[in-house]
């Protein structure tokens, strides 16, 4: 198992873990918050019965308003029924453990309540009727001195004896009832007992569960990570040995591991590094130079600026061109080459303004302070690219050369910093000096382009000769990672009435995959993605110039089949057979909604189409790119409605095999699609990368995977 998965295992195992423990408290709470509502409701039934016996008890000798003391009696007889009805339903549905008890009292309680209670509120409201006579005598006094008034008005003859039936039969049922008070309270003080038991019985079964989940996951969490450190400690000295070795300059050592995991793929990766140090490093001069075309012939330095210099003034149409390098010790730049005539950004004295020459000559030997003119202010101090379209028009910008009569004047200027490895380099400045023409925005932009990959080019060159010098395993790696990592967009642009994202998982430590997304002006979008036949250095940096041509050739007016077309033409005959590429491109214009696509190679691209809930597939039959100069593609014209997705994917998403050999199909990826249809893009991207994962199970990545999802919102 990879070490990735022990690490997500021990992750998983404790979270399951936490989030069992967490429920446990939550289960326990709820079932206690239950006991506790229905203690407080069962206690308020007690005070309710104790305050009604009270009540009618007192009935016999209040001397206040009856009729108040019998509505009071009234209502709280109704509302001790309804509250231990409520109880019943309650208890009977979720708290089954203390049903014995309180069924007991509720059957006994509703014997004596019909016995008792409800002959007794009858009774009450026959006294209170005004029709019989007896308001006036019990009005303000008890039962019992009303009776001893009643028999007086009897014996007077001024009251019949029928008048005493109605409250001498109250006042039997209210003396005759104190026993059979006390063992209904009895009972009722046995369910309070039963509340308070099964309350306590609840925390301390929960309490005990939740300490032994929590001593398993302790164990499991040490065991596992036990296991984990000791395997990483051992393939740590093994690689640090493996190092030591190389540094020293044996380069026969060779390392092993018989664990499937990451510390393979860096195993294989030292020793092919080792075997090539070995073979020299003559390959790797031969990458760089099939990568670099005209720009390099050899590894020097000077001879590369030299060619920069001259492309940068080619590519761009400009009048001349320099590049400017940053001095080790001072902030300053100093000129390191020119190619035509470069107009110097501050005043020249009138005897040297005479000839080209002396111009040139004083250009050449006069260092430029940081943020003294136009080339280095915002370039170097704010490392941001500079576009001067007419000084004519901007001439705040380069007040010394915005003079149309002078010598010194420059129609329109392009500044880009040269970065490598985070650290200012130098800048590349370009001129036009003749003419009405100028730089365009277009321009600037494929310069930006250009001048990033002379960065990345610059860089590779470095640290190819200090991987050279040093005989160090790891530059080839560091190499390899930072140029996939630059070719990867840092940011996807927001493009109107669109909804995009993408992934890409290598197989590897290098991969061979590759997907861009970027604008080509206000309304026009690029999407592609490229997969590079191979692996490792030469495949990655094949990418390179797959992405440097591409943007360089994009513009407002290039049509999909174009791109593929021009890239197709500058690939043929310049890079091995084995580093062919199969690249699907995408122009989408937000302006009419019109959606444009190419492709080089034979993988499908899905639609899912929402207004009939299917997903469509385009095929296609074309070679790669970089197989045949002039090969032609073709224009696919698209139909995006509202909701519609397109999904563009390398082969590698087609070869993901589980622990049953089965591979996943493209009929299973269309069940992920429609399934998932209703969420944002990058939603859909996590859930495919774990649904992908979760179908491979414990099986490796065998091909990188990469996939853009564009969907019209």
């Amino acid at each position: 198992m990879k070490i990735k998965n022990k690490i997500t295992l021990l992750q998983l195992s404790t979270v399951l873990g936490i989030l069992l423990s967490i429920y446990i408290l939550y289960s326990s709470f709820i079932d206690i918050q239950k006991l506790k509502n229905i203690e407080v409701s069962f206690n308020k039934a007690v005070d309710l019965e104790y305050t009604l016996n009270d009540l009618m008890v007192n009935t016999l000798y209040t001397h206040g308003d009856i009729v108040a003391h019998t509505d009071k009696v009234l209502a709280t007889h109704l509302e001790l029924v309804s509250l231990l009805n409520t109880l019943y339903e309650s208890i009977n549905r979720e708290n089954r453990e203390i049903l014995t008890s309180f069924r007991k009292f509720y059957y006994t309680w509703y014997q004596e309540n019909t016995g008792y209670y409800l002959p007794i509120t009858r009774y009450f409201r026959q006294i209170i009727r005004p029709f019989n006579g007896l308001l006036p005598i019990v009005g303000q006094n008890g039962l019992e001195k009303a009776i001893d008034i009643i028999n007086e008005e009897i014996a007077a003859g001024r009251m019949t004896k029928e008048k005493t039936v109605i409250i001498q039969s109250t006042i039997d049922l209210l003396t005759s009832y104190s026993t059979k008070v006390k063992s209904i309270h009895d009972l009722m003080i046995g369910v309070q007992k039963d509340l308070i038991y099964q309350t306590e019985k609840n925390i301390a079964t929960n309490a005990l569960i939740l300490i032994l989940i929590v001593l398993f996951i302790i164990l499991i969490a040490t065991i596992l990570s036990t296991k984990l450190s000791t395997s990483l400690i051992y393939k740590i000295e093994n690689v640090e040995k493996s190092l030591e070795k190389i540094g020293e300059g044996d380069l026969h050592i060779q390392s092993e591991t018989k664990d499937l995991d990451e510390f393979n793929t860096l195993n294989t990766n030292f020793n092919l590094l080792s075997t090539m140090l070995l073979s020299k490093t003559e390959s790797m001069r031969e990458i760089m130079n099939e990568i670099s075309g005209t720009i390099s012939e050899s590894v020097n330095m000077d001879a590369l600026l030299i060619k920069i210099t001259e492309m940068a003034k080619e590519s761009s149409n400009a009048d001349a061109a320099t590049i400017l390098l940053v001095d080790k010790f001072t902030d300053i730049l100093r000129v390191e080459h020119l190619d035509g005539f470069f107009p110097p950004p501050y005043p020249i004295p009138v005897t040297l303004k005479s000839k080209r020459s002396l111009i040139e000559d004083k250009f050449k030997s006069t260092p430029i302070a940081f943020g003294s003119c136009y080339i280095t202010k915002d370039s170097v101090l704010k490392g941001k690219p500079l576009l001067v379209k007419d000084t004519i028009i901007e001439s705040d910008l380069l007040p010394i050369n915005s003079n149309p009569q002078d010598i010194l004047f420059i129609k329109s200027s392009m500044t880009i910093p040269l970065v490598v490895s985070n650290k200012l380099l130098g800048v590349i400045s370009l001129a036009k000096t003749t003419g009405d023409s100028t730089f365009s925005d277009l321009d600037f932009s494929n310069m930006i382009s250009f001048v990033e990959y002379v960065s990345l080019t610059i860089d590779n060159l470095y640290k190819y000769m200090e991987l050279l010098e040093k005989s160090e395993m790891k530059r080839e790696m560091n190499i390899a990672s930072q140029i996939q990592e630059r070719l990867l967009p840092k940011k996807i642009p927001v493009i109107s009435n669109i909804d995009v994202s993408a992934f890409s998982e290598n197989a590897r430590g290098i991969s061979g995959d590759y997907y861009d997304i970027y604008k080509v002006s206000k309304t026009r979008s690029v999407a592609t993605v490229c997969d590079v036949a191979g692996k490792g250095i030469a495949a990655a940096l094949v990418l390179v110039i797959i992405r440097t041509i591409l943007q360089l050739a994009s513009n407002g007016r290039s049509t999909a089949k174009d791109l593929l077309t021009f890239l197709n033409n500058s690939l043929s005959d310049r890079v091995k057979i084995d580093y062919f590429a199969t690249l699907s491109l995408l122009i989408y214009d937000s302006d009419t909604n019109t959606t444009t696509l190419s492709v080089a190679g034979e993988t499908p691209i899905l639609i899912y189409r929402v207004k009939e809930q299917k997903v469509d597939r385009i095929y296609h039959n074309n070679l790669p790119v970089g197989i045949e100069k002039g090969t032609e593609y073709k224009n696919i014209e698209l139909d995006l409605d509202e909701d519609d997705i397109l999904y563009m994917f390398s082969d590698g998403l087609l070869e993901v095999r589980n622990d049953f050999n089965d591979i996943f199909s493209i009929e299973e990826l269309e069940s992920f699609i429609l399934e998932n249809s209703n969420n944002r893009t990058e939603t859909i991207s996590v859930l495919l990368k774990n649904y992908l994962d979760e179908f491979r199970g414990s099986q490796p990545r065998m091909d990188d995977e990469t996939v853009i999802i564009f969907k019209r919102i």
